[in-house]
């Protein structure tokens, strides 16, 4: 029994009726907390902006993009700005997130908060828009759980978006560091200094790994900018956010502290970092039967079992047949 139009409307009517209810709710309830939190926020944004002015890099993604598309992420931005208030420990938190990734755009928490509050909003719709036009027979109550799954995906996709990014980017970092220490060693014991070393390195790495090449053009940059060198390596620890990474840090700065030979720590570390990249390597070779095992059991065996059973299991039958 196919509904009317008229009936197909009033369905549709009263689910964004319900979710609009929903999400006058969740702003109410975001609005009184923002209230209940503004003298703290205002307290807190100079230091929260004296600590993340060294994270945005002048040389990054501002300005790449033009026209279209960066009036598409202005609006987003101004509209994520709007519909999600933040407290600035908050926004430190996420901005650190985005500079893992390897976003430096100053508006990209914005930018990330409507993307989720657009994606709560477009996908229900879009779903009942194509159930209406399909003029598809859904119970009401399967119409309001698909609904209520889409805005959930559409709430957490941007989260599970930006932790493979992350990922990723670690991935990439840890596999071109090796290099980059190689050629920190040959240019410190050349005679170049450290942060003459690190700029040199970045040139170098600019094609061949962006991400490394980046990060310590940034720490130059820093440097450059009159933060002191311990403040420049610690705040790469934190962008990076790598065990390897921050164990190499904290060689540099026990250097520093002790006033040893930068180039014979480098070369000590990284003789031993390749080292214990062999040794990872050799464990994860170790692991490949037992990880083999499930697959073969499951795949490869039925597939011989059929092959060499097969045709025995068939002339047995017909055997019992005649």
């Amino acid at each position: 029994m196919d509904f009317s139009n008229q009936q197909q409307i009033a369905l549709f009517v009263s689910v964004l009726f319900f979710l609009m209810i929903c999400f006058l709710a969740m702003g109410i309830y975001q609005y009184v907390l923002w209230n209940q939190k503004k003298k703290k926020m205002l307290s807190r944004t100079k230091e929260g902006a004296e600590r993340n002015d060294h994270f945005y890099d002048k040389t990054g993604e501002s300005g790449r993009e033009g026209g279209i598309f960066a009036g598409l992420l202005g609006l987003i931005s101004r509209f994520g700005a709007k519909t999600t208030p933040v407290n600035s420990i908050d926004h430190s938190a996420m901005r650190l997130k985005f500079l893992r990734a390897g976003i430096r755009r100053p508006n990209a928490v914005f930018v990330f908060y409507g993307c989720k509050t657009i994606l709560v909003l477009a996908l229900p719709a879009l779903y009942l828009l194509i159930t209406a036009n399909m003029k598809v027979l859904m119970p009401f109550t399967w119409n309001m759980f698909f609904c209520l799954g889409f805005a959930f995906a559409g709430y957490y996709f941007p989260d599970f978006w930006l932790a493979m990014r992350i990922r990723e980017r670690k991935e990439r970092i840890l596999l071109g560091f090796p290099d980059a220490l190689d050629l920190l060693v040959v240019c410190s014991e050349a005679g170049l200094g450290l942060d003459s070393a690190i700029y040199r390195v970045a040139e170098e790495l600019r094609f061949s790994n962006k991400d490394i090449s980046d990060e310590f053009r940034l720490v130059n940059f820093e440097m450059r900018s009159g933060k002191s060198r311990q403040d420049a390596l610690n705040n790469l620890s934190r962008r990076a956010d790598l065990d390897e990474v921050k164990s190499f840090i904290g060689l540099l700065n026990q250097t520093f502290q002790f006033g040893t030979s930068v180039s014979g720590a480098l070369r000590v570390y990284s003789d031993t970092f390749r080292t214990n990249r062999r040794q990872k390597a050799e464990e994860v070779a170790a692991k490949l039967p037992t990880k083999l095992l499930f697959p073969c059991i499951l795949f490869i065996f039925p597939a011989l079992f059929v092959v060499i059973l097969g045709p025995a299991a068939i002339q047995v039958f017909q055997t019992f047949l005649k």
